[in-house]
């Protein structure tokens, strides 16, 4: 209880300050731990440098389909924003202000409380090299959602070499027009990806002198391993001031945890450098799999005893890595990150937990939660949970060629269950 009133004071501070630190994920408790989940606006500040100190900076903004009010127009349901962003230079008194509005249609209804889509736009701003102090502040033109944070720019005039930051690209959307060297949809996304996601990042150059070959080194390492996951090695000659490079790396190649991207620019006697750590993480992830102890104990109802016994043993990271084992050699698809069995047994468990937990046992531990786990939801289902004279719940599997007929006991209501009859049969 005291998790969920400071998550809803953390929150409640988040909409209504003027300006916070920059943050992409918070944590939501579940059970006896805490697991990631996106801010739900994202937006960020990426400069191209242009000419004479001026710098083009592209403002892609990410919101979740959840945190937006969908209003409903015959049959498909409509959402409207609106972004505002105040630009303060360091060392000015004014304060500029530049306003967009990005409008979300959708004919599925499922999708307007979607914890994983989002929607993207993007604006860009006209600035002079300098630092600056730039607010964003969010409103729900269909409801009454307000968000405001911030963001400091400091804009360097370039030397013989200039160099922008990665960009995180979606190469999956196209949708956007304002930067056509970007092959993809820009991401406000700086420090974070999603697990089993494409990801692409665009690199760009300014040199000084156009006729100057640059040598261009990328590397992109799995910094838990130590393991080199990506690498390109070019020299950049396109006879322009500008030059870009974008590096796509397939999701079969990117597994949870964190990651580093090392840029190599090296022009006359010098060299650029610079590192970008980042983190890959299951934002969708079933969240009975973010607690070991909740990820280990169902188990014990797909396997048997001895090979349950041997998850239990040893410290805490042998048995990190006995789970990953046991679930690499079960994985339908092997040699990817992605494990659809595992997917699909956790978010057999969280459903459990959700629906079938009582004030004294959790829900996969419960009759019908262990059936569940299991088998999957059931095919029929009779609920008489509420009868007067003998409350019952009746769960029917439909398999090849037999039917499997489960009855539960219903106590106080729909609160507990109790099983009390199998029955096998026939088809």
């Amino acid at each position: 209880m005291k998790k969920l009133i400071w998550l809803i004071l953390l929150l409640s501070f988040c909409a209504t300050a003027q300006t916070s630190p920059y943050k992409e994920i918070y944590e939501k408790p579940f059970f006896k731990g805490t697991y990631p989940q996106k801010i739900p606006v994202l937006f960020r500040l990426y400069p191209v440098y242009q000419s004479n100190d001026m710098f083009d900076v592209y403002v892609p903004v990410e919101i979740g389909y959840n945190y937006l009010q969908f209003l409903r127009e015959g049959d498909k349901y409509y959402a409207e924003v609106e972004i505002e962003l105040a630009i303060k230079r360091q060392g000015e008194d004014e304060t500029r202000l530049k306003v967009f509005r990005t409008a979300i249609t959708t004919e599925d209804f499922a999708a307007t409380n979607s914890r994983t889509r989002f929607h993207s736009a993007m604006d860009s701003l006209r600035l002079s090299s300098g630092s600056y102090q730039i607010s964003m502040k969010y409103r729900d033109l269909n409801g009454s959602r307000r968000l405001s944070s911030g963001q400091r720019l400091t804009l360097k005039s370039p030397g013989p070499l200039y160099s922008s930051p990665p960009l995180f690209v979606d190469t999956n959307d196209e949708s956007h027009t304002l930067l056509p060297e970007v092959k993809g949809l820009p991401s406000p996304i700086q420090i974070h990806w999603d697990f089993n996601r494409n990801l692409s990042f665009f690199l760009q150059i300014h040199r000084e002198d156009s006729s100057m070959a640059v040598p261009a080194y990328v590397e992109l390492l799995d910094a838990e391993e130590g393991n080199i996951l990506h690498r390109v090695d070019t020299v950049l000659t396109n006879q322009q001031s500008k030059e870009y490079l974008q590096i796509d790396i397939p999701a079969s190649k990117l597994q949870e945890g964190a990651h580093r991207l090392k840029t190599v620019y090296k022009f006359a006697d010098d060299s650029l450098r610079k590192i970008l750590p980042f983190q890959i993480v299951w934002f969708d992830k079933p969240v009975s799999l973010w607690d070991y102890q909740l990820a280990v104990q169902p188990l014990q109802h797909i396997i048997d005893a001895k090979d349950y016994k041997e998850l239990l043993k040893g410290n805490n990271e042998e048995k990190r890595r006995k789970l990953r084992s046991f679930w690499e050699e079960r994985d339908p698809t092997n040699g990817t990150p992605y494990n659809e069995l595992k997917k699909e047994f956790y978010t057999r468990v969280d459903s459990a937990i959700i629906k079938y937990s009582n004030r004294r046992t959790l829900g996969w531990k419960t009759d019908p939660g262990m059936i569940y786990i299991s088998m999957g939801p059931p095919d029929k289902v009779e609920d008489q949970s509420l009868s007067p004279v003998t409350p019952y719940m009746r769960w029917t599997y439909i398999l090849d060629d037999k039917q499997m007929t489960y009855t539960f006991r219903a106590m106080d209501g729909r609160k507990e269950y109790e099983l009390t009859d199998s029955e096998e049969s026939a088809l």
